[in-house]
């Protein structure tokens, strides 16, 4: 089965997003190279990983900036909403991802 995630991605400049995430969403990001916005499908890659910045109730969050392509009606500072795709779950996380909603 084939999960999507959504994150929220700052405009950095044209040809980079900023980030702040946290620890399961940078595994998905590392494992992929191709996010979806706008309905078109970018390549992408990690230009800086500055590690954790902030901790807040034991969760760690993490600052990326990515390297890919930005559509010219986006200005800095501007909000995109990114989709990524995750590879195959297993049925067992499957059903623990459930459980827990």
């Amino acid at each position: 089965m084939i999960t999507y995630y959504t994150m929220n991605g700052i405009v950095y400049s044209k040809d980079s997003l900023l980030l702040v995430i946290t620890n399961k969403e940078k595994k998905i990001i590392n494992k992929n190279s191709i996010l979806y916005y706008d309905d078109k499908k970018e390549k992408y890659s990690i230009k800086e990983d500055n590690g954790y910045f902030l901790s807040q109730n034991n969760k760690k969050y993490y600052e990326l900036l990515l390297k890919v392509q930005v559509n010219k009606k986006y200005k800095k500072n501007d909000i995109i909403k990114l989709t990524f795709k995750d590879k195959k779950n297993n049925i067992i996380k499957l059903l623990k991802e459930l459980i827990r909603r």
